[in-house]
């Protein structure tokens, strides 16, 4: 697991929001060290690049955007290459070799695994949601277009999957309408005539949705949403209202302190550490967010109990 220099000692109560790509390298060099280095040291070197196709053991697609990395529960990983005929590819080898699996050529927003059965494999694309009970060898259609999506300018914008009795799929959408929002659908698998629920998240366009990974104790989502103006990072535990348990968590730009709208434009994920639980955390949950657009910010955010705002 990689570790983020400058986390809270308490971090297995965090979760981390990620938008967008971020590289982050760490250089240290102390003083004595540079005036003590020699030309020679301290010159560029040529690198030179690795040679393409099985000559320097790389094999580059031309065109290809490479999306959605997702591991299932028994190490086999999964991804969306756009640009090419097949776009749903699987590597059973830590990632040493690709090929793509189910004949899918669909544009993809999200993939993800049953943490209980690796053969459970799920994809969105931003109208419908596909499910292969067979490690993604075949795929069926789940019920359509869930909150309407694929019909006035509703999208889909991620997925995600927990497991209690069964798989429950949770779905989110937003509307690219202005004024108009999306919300976040879950469906649970358990029984025969399974449809899509709405959560009852009203007022944001959704950009991404996780279960807890604790889900079975402390049943809840996570959500990032922006109302067109603020963002924000709320969650739903239970039967509660999104935002009931937990204060809703405001993004500021570029972290500085002072209250400054910062709206989504582009996908969000969710990532939690391990052995998080919200339910052993209230009524103060502290909640380390990552917030990661072009340029880079960081935010730790203190999430409070509800109806207390949470605190950058």
């Amino acid at each position: 697991m990689a570790k983020v220099r400058g986390l809270p000692q308490n971090a297995s109560k965090s979760c981390v929001i990620a938008i967008g790509l971020v590289l982050l390298l760490s250089l240290s060099l102390s003083p004595s060290s540079l005036s003590a280095a020699s030309s020679d040291e301290v010159k560029w070197l040529r690198v030179p690049i690795p040679t393409e196709g099985e000559a320097g053991n790389w094999q580059l697609a031309d065109g290809s955007n490479i999306q959605h990395l997702t591991m299932a529960a028994d190490g086999t990983l999964f991804a969306y290459a756009e640009g090419l005929t097949y776009t749903l590819f699987k590597s059973t080898d830590g990632g040493n070799s690709w090929w793509h699996t189910g004949n899918v050529q669909d544009n993809i927003v999200g993939i993800a695994t049953s943490p209980a059965d690796a053969s459970f494999v799920y994809y969105a694309t931003t109208s419908n949601v596909y499910r292969s009970t067979d490690g993604g060898k075949t795929f069926t259609l789940l019920p359509a277009s869930p909150g309407g999506a694929g019909s006035n300018n509703i999208v889909i914008t991620s997925i995600d999957i927990t497991h209690a009795d069964g798989n429950i799929i949770a779905i989110s959408t937003r509307d690219t309408d202005n004024a108009q929002f999306g919300s976040v659908y879950t469906l649970n698998e358990v029984p025969f005539i399974s449809t899509w629920v709405d959560t009852g998240l009203s007022g944001y366009d959704v950009y991404a949705v996780a279960f807890s990974p604790s889900f079975t104790i402390d049943c809840q989502l996570v959500a990032v949403v922006t109302d067109e103006t603020d963002t924000l990072v709320t969650a739903k535990s239970g039967n509660a209202g999104w935002g009931a348990t937990i204060g809703n968590a405001r993004l500021d730009r570029d972290n500085s302190g002072t209250p400054t709208p910062v709206v989504v434009a582009t996908p969000a994920a969710i990532a939690f550490p391990d052995g998080y639980n919200a339910s052993g955390a209230l009524p103060i949950i502290p909640c380390s967010l990552p917030l990661i657009p072009a340029p880079a910010t960081v935010m730790s955010i203190e999430s409070m109990a509800s109806p207390h705002r949470a605190t950058r």
